[in-house]
């Protein structure tokens, strides 16, 4: 994937320091803030954590995203540049605005961008980056000796994922969405990107539609079944298994084959899932960091031991046999082994 990341911007929204701090001009780009910008924006854009929408012409964000597309995209030169800079600082005041009222939502700093994916004929995005602070240490030299002092405000390395984000295609307005909820000063919690800047509501994630699918199963089987963690065990290799061999996996296709020898079960986890907004035509798409978790199942003992099986192994009568014992407990045969 080609990516150009034309402006770059950067404002601090730390309530303490009493203002937002706004940048004027655009940051100077070299190579090692580039490859840093580069990695949390493909991160973002990649993300299955993310939630697709569309914002709305009509409304607010919409008209102010559709006047900075025609401004970069057909205006372009100083107009698409004064234009960026414009949008970055109205967006960090507004963030601003919710952190200072609202102090359980983090501060941090807000990095604003312009980026090309695909070369010539590809897509221009506005991607607002916010860079959440976190707490750490670095050594100072003062008088002849080296110190520890502690860092309040640091930035989330290229390796470490956002917590919110959200990146808008200029010209279709999609927008894709990387957030969480936080308790408002209204006691309600609240998912603030969405609701209070961009305003629209998004998709559920893709990420979110398997864990659903994975809770779901875990609540019937414990239900319906009596909390059998080997059945339990099963449906998650199996969940595994299918979507490592599907193209285009649904949900209900995923829960028909997980669910295929436990009918009575399907109706209940079906149930939830649509209580939840989740369609069983909708589509699951992860990433493969997101799979690592069903990669193995793990069986433990009572008395502490604990065997990991790869997921593709589980039901191969060949490498591993679960026993039904006369008094109720299982028996697990590990086969083939060479040491």
């Amino acid at each position: 994937m080609i990516i150009k990341i034309e402006r770059a911007i950067l404002h601090a929204l730390d309530p303490a320091a009493g203002v937002a701090v706004l940048s004027e001009e655009p940051m100077d780009i070299n190579e090692e803030v580039r490859e840093f910008l580069d990695a949390h924006f493909t991160r973002c854009l990649e993300s299955d954590e993310s939630q697709k929408a569309v914002l709305r012409e009509e409304g607010s964000y919409g008209q102010r995203m559709k006047a900075l597309g025609r401004a970069v995209l057909e205006a372009g030169g100083q107009a698409g540049y004064e234009a960026f800079v414009a949008e970055s600082k109205y967006l960090a005041d507004r963030i601003f605005s919710i952190l200072n009222a609202n102090p359980d939502v983090p501060r941090g700093d807000l990095i604003c961008m312009l980026c090309n994916v695909g070369g010539g004929d590809g897509k221009t995005y506005f991607a607002a980056l916010k860079m959440n602070y976190h707490d750490g240490f670095a050594h100072y030299y003062a008088n002849g000796n080296l110190n520890i002092v502690g860092q309040r405000v640091l930035l989330p390395g290229a390796g470490r994922k956002l917590e919110e984000a959200f990146i808008v295609d200029l010209e279709t307005l999609d927008v894709q969405v990387i957030e969480k909820k936080y308790l408002m000063m209204d006691e309600t919690r609240a998912a603030y990107l969405s609701e209070q800047v961009l305003g629209c509501v998004p998709e559920v994630s893709e990420r979110s539609k398997l864990m659903a699918v994975k809770k779901a199963v875990q609540k019937a089987n414990k239900e319906v079944l009596g909390d059998r963690k080997v059945v339990e065990q099963e449906f998650m290799s199996r969940m595994h298994g299918y979507l490592m061999d599907e193209d285009e996996p649904t949900v209900g296709e995923m829960c028909r084959e997980v669910l295929r020898d436990y009918p009575q079960v399907r109706p209940m986890v079906e149930e939830q899932l649509l209580s939840s907004h989740i369609e069983l035509d909708d589509t699951v798409q992860v990433q493969p960091k997101t799979m690592k978790r069903f990669e193995k199942q793990s069986v433990k003992t009572p008395n502490g031991i604990e065997v990991k099986i790869p997921a593709d192994l589980f039901r191969d009568e060949n490498s591993v046999e679960f026993l039904q014992n006369p008094d109720g407990t299982i028996s697990l045969l590990i086969k083939n082994i060479v040491l």
